[in-house]
């Protein structure tokens, strides 16, 4: 961890066990946007949990020092060496008590949709929840745990994010907006509010390149999971390939497929199911949709007459 974090010192309220290189193992790269949670309690060594982006990081064979009551401190070595930290915080919520596990997802849930970064691994995924407890983001989806991000309201933690697009170390080549406006920070003033509490609208990748295969598809492709009263929503790409979004109900997309049209990489306001797997083509095939002519068949008296009475007209006979 270099100069960022020791356990050299016990003064501190928060040290490291160093045995582990979390830039090799891909849980911490101070150059990187993480979120870190951690939690003591004073005069027991054993209670004291912490996580990198949800994800746990205390071995089994790790037992902390013991902490006596001692002051919360960021940044700083409270004994005068050396191991101050080199973080820039965003974002810092504490509790005086100890939070339970389902509480701790949700704060780290809500600090994944607002900044961008993506909680858990392939390996271990990560449920996302909302402040009533409902999952917005399954581990089912595990798949496509790379890049996950959001577009949110839930009204008791704060939470209105109208623009998304991944702050990972390699983000994504997508950005969701509630309108057409991809670039402006997340206001009102730029950009159309949610009108319902507790919508969350939630997609991650599944890792794959942006390459496009003989099918003119890019490899890559997305998952959305959406909870909550939907509206529309805009998605742009930096692909400057893609000439279409395409959404169906499986991967492959075969079901119920949908052609949209980008417009300068960007979609119209669309409303995406639950559930449904997103894909970037270069090209779309649109199948032409032939409606055969129906002969109508009338009896030899019925169709004399009625040219009987076509006075004057004359009938030409077209070959097929």
């Amino acid at each position: 961890m270099g100069q960022y974090v020791s356990n050299a010192t016990t003064a501190g309220l928060f040290t490291w066990n160093t045995s582990i290189d979390r830039t090799l193992v891909n849980l911490l790269n101070p150059s990187n946007n993480n979120i870190l949670g951690w939690a003591y309690t004073t005069g027991v060594a054993s209670a004291y949990p912490y996580k990198i982006n949800g994800k746990s990081d205390v071995p089994a064979t790790y037992i902390p020092p013991l902490f006596t009551g001692r002051n919360f401190h960021l940044n700083t070595d409270t004994d005068g060496g050396l191991q101050r930290g080199g973080f820039d915080y965003q974002e810092t919520i504490a509790y005086e008590r100890q939070i339970t596990p389902a509480e701790q997802n949700r704060i780290e849930s809500y600090l994944a949709v607002k900044y961008g970064i993506t909680l858990g691994t392939f390996a271990s995924p990560v449920n996302y929840t909302n402040t009533n407890g409902t999952t917005v983001w399954s581990t089912a989806a595990n798949s496509y745990q790379t890049n996950v991000i959001g577009i949110a309201r839930d009204d008791i933690e704060g939470l209105h994010q109208r623009i998304s697009k991944s702050q990972d170390a390699v983000a994504d080549i997508i950005t969701i907006s509630t309108n057409s406006n991809f670039i402006n920070a997340n206001s009102s003033t730029n950009h159309t509010d949610i009108a319902n509490n507790q919508f969350y609208f939630i997609t991650g990748n599944n890792g794959a390149t942006t390459a496009y295969n003989a099918q003119n598809i890019m490899n890559r492709r997305w998952r959305v999971q959406s909870t909550g009263t939907a509206q529309n929503l805009y998605i742009k790409t930096s692909d400057i390939q893609a000439t279409h979004l395409v959404y169906a109900d499986d991967s492959a997309m075969t079901t119920n497929v949908v052609n949209i049209q980008l417009t300068s990489g960007a979609t119209p306001g669309i409303q995406i199911p639950n559930g449904k797997f997103l894909r970037l083509p270069n090209s779309v095939s649109v199948r032409k949709i032939r409606i055969p002519l129906l002969p109508i068949l009338l009896q030899k008296s019925v169709l004399q007459s009625r040219l009987n009475k076509m006075d004057g007209l004359k009938i030409f006979r077209t070959a097929h």
